[in-house]
């Protein structure tokens, strides 16, 4: 059988693990170190060739499922397979759509069976466990490695696959009419290759999935779903700095895995595991990879969009990569340098950090419309959001001083653990220099800024019991500019909170100022001077008690100074 050894990094020059220790040198001077995702080889994948005598069996499924990958209404086989996205897979053609449900009928097999992954070399002499092999005809080696990567992308319930495929390729021969098709094995976790162990890990997986899912039942919309997704992975996952680290058998970065059970993870987990909860909710989204990143691109309400979780967990709290277009992402963007070897030789090369590889091209989409108000990460406490909603009667607004209020609940939300995911909700919008007005609920009470026109909305007991434990958020919080580097600041509050902590900064800045105001529970108006003048900043306050403990925010004000 001929043989040819692909490089690490193919056609389209992904970093070679053997790299890993050469940090990406950044353009961008003022940029945080704490955006370590510039680090080389978050994105590793590893294509090796099997030694000759080490080339499992092919596997045949017994029986063939529906259509892999098919849209989000079609019908469902299993729980597992509410995960798989279908955009990219509705862009292959026949052949490449072929090896591509081999792949699912493979790896299901070892999501659901009782097969173990086995011990085999690869001809460079590394010894790693792999599934059972699939074949694979009508395309090169290249074509199927670039199949057999967006399949792990595009099925994220896949936990237990690593980095690494190993394959042969296919071989026609013209005078002896000689046809030998290729095969594709996918790497396992050594963690997971017994299927007595794997079978327990699934469990876990399972268990740490339906929690957030369970989470996000709560809510009615597509954009409160993917705001509650993000959040909770943004707050509750680290970011593993340990990107030199390539013993992928204990980080298993490049897997939802490293995000859901090990709660530290780096692009790639990010990315997987926000695909996978939006793919469990039938919102469209794709996961793309450049040579050192992986990010997602999201469909809400019709339009595509980029959100890049991982860069926002870097500056969290933030969303300044929710819902933006990918020129609003260039803006933002960073340039980076790194070495790619190709077969025996290394070429240094650079480039912007969120360029999607080559074969992305054709097939991904296009999120061209700039952000809006209406794909703001809508504020999680706000009841209005939440299926347990039920207005009655009038609806209308209150009106005070010619600001609005609209009557909403601000009860904290609860993690996937059930603990209260405390300052980890607030939302970056575009330019607002109004207040949000939020009325506060308190024992099933509204007191809002004015006379009350209408009534207020059903609350939760469980929403009243968390308020009476926190104090609650402004009424009402007010930023414009009065002079040129200096904003004027207007709250207003209930008699339970005694001060605000109000934390500024200039938009693109990874630290935060503080500014701590007494209230007690009066209205406060006051200046943050001695701003740059004419920069955006962001502005976002949080009420204490007499105790000291800290609400919930209020939602981001941008506005110039």
């Amino acid at each position: 059988m001929r043989k040819r050894l692909l490089s690490l990094l193919l056609a389209f020059g992904l970093v070679s693990g053997s790299l890993a220790l050469a940090p990406a040198q950044t353009v961008k001077a003022q940029e945080s170190s704490a955006d370590s995702e510039l680090s080389i080889g978050d994105i590793h994948v590893q294509a090796k060739e099997f030694a000759s005598d080490d080339v499992p069996d092919a596997y045949t499924p017994k029986s063939r499922k529906s259509r892999v990958g098919a849209s989000n209404s079609a019908k469902r086989d299993t729980y597992w397979d509410q995960f798989s996205g279908h955009v990219y897979y509705d862009q292959l053609d026949s052949a490449e759509r072929s090896l591509y449900d081999k792949l699912k009928a493979l790896a299901d097999s070892y999501l659901t069976g009782n097969t173990s992954a086995t011990s085999r070399t690869t001809s460079d002499g590394a010894q790693g466990y792999y599934t059972d092999t699939v074949e694979y005809t009508g395309m090169t080696a290249t074509e199927a490695f670039q199949v057999t990567t967006i399949f792990c992308f595009e099925n994220p319930q896949f936990y237990f696959l690593n980095d690494g495929i190993a394959y042969t390729e296919p071989v026609d021969s013209y005078f002896f009419d000689y046809h030998e098709p290729g095969t594709v094995s996918l790497g396992v976790y050594s963690k997971y290759a017994s299927a007595s162990s794997r079978k327990s890990y699934t469990e876990q997986y399972k268990s740490a999935i339906d929690s957030y899912i369970s989470g996000a039942s709560q809510y009615k919309s597509d954009l409160a779903k993917e705001t509650y997704f993000h959040d909770t992975l943004a707050s509750t996952i680290s970011y593993n700095q340990s990107t030199t680290d390539y013993n992928e058998d204990s980080t298993e970065s490049q897997s939802a895995s490293s995000a859901f059970l090990l709660k530290n993870t780096v692009c790639a987990g990010f990315t997987k595991a926000f695909s996978l909860l939006l793919n469990s909710q039938g919102i469209e989204n794709v996961g793309i990879t450049s040579n050192t990143h992986a990010w997602n691109e999201v469909n809400i309400n019709g339009t595509w969009y980029v959100t890049d979780v991982t860069w926002d967990q870097n500056r969290w709290p933030s969303h300044d990569y929710f819902n933006i277009s990918e020129s609003e992402l260039r803006s933002e963007d960073q340039m980076t340098s790194y070495n790619s070897n190709i077969f025996f030789w290394s070429r240094s090369s650079s480039e912007w950090v969120h360029t999607p590889l080559d074969y992305y091209a054709s097939i991904r989409p296009v999120c061209s419309t700039d952000h809006s108000s209406a794909v703001d990460a809508v504020d999680l406490n706000d009841v209005t959001q939440k299926t347990s909603y039920q207005p009655s009667g009038n609806t209308s607004e209150n009106t005070s001083t010619g600001n609005t209020s609209d009557n909403s609940s601000t009860g904290n939300t609860s993690d996937n653990n059930g603990n209260t995911n405390a300052g980890h909700t607030n939302s970056s919008g575009s330019e607002n220099t109004s207040g949000d007005n939020t009325g506060n609920t308190s024992g099933g009470s509204t007191s809002g800024n004015g006379d009350n026109n209408g009534t207020s909305p059903v609350v939760t007991p469980e929403t009243k019991e968390i308020e009476k434990k926190q104090p609650v958020k402004p009424d009402y919080f007010k930023v414009k500019r009065v002079k040129k580097g200096t904003l004027r600041l207007t709250i207003r509050t209930s008699s339970k909170v005694t001060g605000y902590y109000v934390y500024y900064r200039q938009k693109g800045d990874t630290l935060w100022s503080t500014k701590y105001v007494k209230v007690n529970g009066k209205s406060k108006a006051f200046n943050i001077s001695g701003l740059s003048k004419g920069k955006t900043y962001q502005l976002r306050a949080y009420s204490v008690n007499s105790a000291g403990t800290q609400s919930k925010p209020t939602k981001t004000r941008t506005v110039k100074a």
